[in-house]
């Protein structure tokens, strides 16, 4: 699914999936579009957690689905079934056929990152919160992080602050907009170069003007990567 495409679709209203006159056993609606195939698939088998119904679905690799329709109360259920991958049940979670229990927490920390809904980094700067505990941090040099900036569309901004790359700022990044916090993330992302990215309806409140602008971010942050988005009723 390309950018553009993704932002239309997380401006539309959910609709019904289940055109059988049945209960859905779930209100989520999937979107899907095959890329390339590879071994680097999300499974989700009879999921049951919190006030969750079971629920089925497979993400192929390279590939952005898309979950509708969470009620707004089950968010924390859903989001924790998510990041918590590395305790979950047997035959729950797969990664490229794998059982992720099989997978050690080291490799599960740069497989898969999350985009959450706040955004929390640490650091004395922006360029050391980027860095801050990645994998091989210390083969990251700055001009690698500087043409990371432009993939994700921030580099100018960036450069306009009062002390560029080496602005201090605190673990919230309350001194910086919304929008800047945002791809500030995704560039933390490209940098960590996960197989997998969770949105948790962190790109879901979009402004027209900056739609474009984003549809470009998203190229370089999501391009060869598994995403699944999140966005609730």
């Amino acid at each position: 699914m390309n950018s553009k495409r993704l932002i239309s679709v997380l401006k539309e209203e959910p609709e019904p999936s289940n055109t059988s006159g049945e209960q859905p056993r779930t209100g989520y609606t999937i979107f899907s579009k095959d890329i390339i195939e590879s071994i680097v698939d999300i499974e989700f088998k009879s999921v049951a957690i919190g006030s969750l119904n079971p629920l089925s679905f497979r993400c192929k690799s390279e590939t952005t689905t898309i979950v509708l329709g969470i009620p707004n109360g089950e968010r924390a259920s859903f989001t924790q079934l998510l990041i918590c991958i590395s305790i979950a049940q047997a035959s729950i979670i797969s990664l490229g056929g794998v059982n992720i229990q099989r997978y050690t927490p080291d490799v599960l920390r740069w497989k898969v990152s999350l985009i959450p809904r706040e955004y929390y980094l640490l650091g004395e700067n922006i360029i050391g919160s980027l860095k801050f505990r990645l994998q091989d941090s210390e083969s990251i040099n700055d001009n690698t992080i500087k043409l990371t900036y432009k993939t994700v569309k921030i580099h100018n901004r960036i450069e306009k602050l009062p002390g560029g790359y080496y602005t201090s700022v605190d673990q919230n990044f309350y001194s910086l907009d919304i929008d800047k916090r945002r791809r500030l993330m995704l560039t933390r992302i490209v940098l960590q170069d996960p197989f997998i990215v969770i949105c948790d309806k962190a790109i879901t409140t979009l402004h027209k003007e900056t739609d474009e602008d984003l549809k470009e971010a998203l190229k370089g942050g999501f391009e060869g990567r598994t995403v699944l988005v999140l966005k609730y009723a």
